[in-house]
């Protein structure tokens, strides 16, 4: 019977193996509680104006096509307007996708775009609106 020997290199392969191992690289969580400062918040005004008193919250936005139409969006709008509402701050109005469409021909107006010129007076007009509110894009 003839025994067959490890060649050299097999032998550091594995004493490299062993000796190295595999570890997964640990992810730092941001510490979370009372000194937590979000550094992705940004405000035009430190403080609202007071004479907001009616806000006219319009639907979410969407890009892509997994999102759109869904009842995941409207869940999230469901959302954010209840924690507006719970601020106590101000009178929500929600604008629906179909008074939107009714009122400027689109039933969602992105952040990122400009807003039709009679855009406001219309939700004045229609809400009686002293502010409105969009919170973006969702992707």
């Amino acid at each position: 019977m003839t025994m067959h020997r490890p060649s050299l290199a097999l032998i550091a392969a594995a004493a490299t193996l062993l000796v190295a191992g595999c570890t997964t690289p640990k992810v730092a969580l941001p510490e979370l509680g009372p000194r937590f400062k979000p550094a992705n918040v940004y405000r035009a005004v430190q403080k609202l104006p007071p004479d907001f008193r009616r806000v006219a919250i319009l639907p979410l936005t969407t890009h892509g096509e997994d999102l759109t139409d869904s009842a995941h969006l409207d869940l999230v709008q469901k959302i954010l307007e209840e924690e507006l509402r719970k601020t106590r701050r101000f009178e929500t109005l929600s604008v629906t996708r179909m008074e939107l469409s009714r009122w400027i021909g689109r039933r969602q107006v992105s952040a990122s775009e400009p807003l039709p010129a009679d855009f406001l007076a219309r939700i004045r007009t229609n809400l009686v609106a002293t502010a409105w509110s969009s919170y973006g894009s969702i992707r």
